[in-house]
């Protein structure tokens, strides 16, 4: 990923959204929440791009529409907003490779500058491969920590 989309992380804010089939256990933020957030930082950091890791076809959309410039993995997919899970939606033969490749996003989200995330078990590990909570911007109940 680091050759392939040429990442600065010094330039980079994480976007780690995460929906669909995560509504059966907790309450999921609005879009709105994480693309105001992301103008707050782009309004301290003028030249930072956005890293964008979606679950949502329709987050990506509604974030690339107020930030075309932004990056984002094709090689991990995502889907339309429902009641399932993009791992769940894909081949049992394609799985492991997927998570192989949700890994790797994972480790490269968690080396940017700053990171908008979710309160979920992925953001938990991107964390930890952080190392730290500086700049991490965590939504939990729809509020920022």
């Amino acid at each position: 990923f680091e050759e392939k989309y040429n990442l600065d992380y010094n330039n980079l804010c994480a976007v780690f959204y995460r929906g669909n089939d995560k509504s059966r256990e907790m309450e999921i933020a609005p879009y709105s929440l994480f693309i105001d957030k992301a103008k707050e930082i782009k309004a301290l950091n003028p030249n930072i791009k956005f890293l964008v890791q979606p679950d949502e076809l329709e987050f990506l959309d509604a974030f690339l529409n107020e930030f075309p410039d932004s990056v984002y993995f094709t090689e991990t997919p995502f889907i339309n907003k429902s009641d399932t899970s993009v791992f769940f939606e894909l081949p049992l033969y394609e799985r492991g490779l997927y998570g192989a490749k949700f890994f790797a996003a994972v480790l490269a989200l968690s080396k940017c500058k700053n990171v908008i995330t979710h309160s979920g078990n992925g953001a938990l590990w991107l964390s930890l491969y952080r190392g730290n909570s500086e700049n991490v911007n965590q939504c939990f109940k729809s509020k920022w920590l």
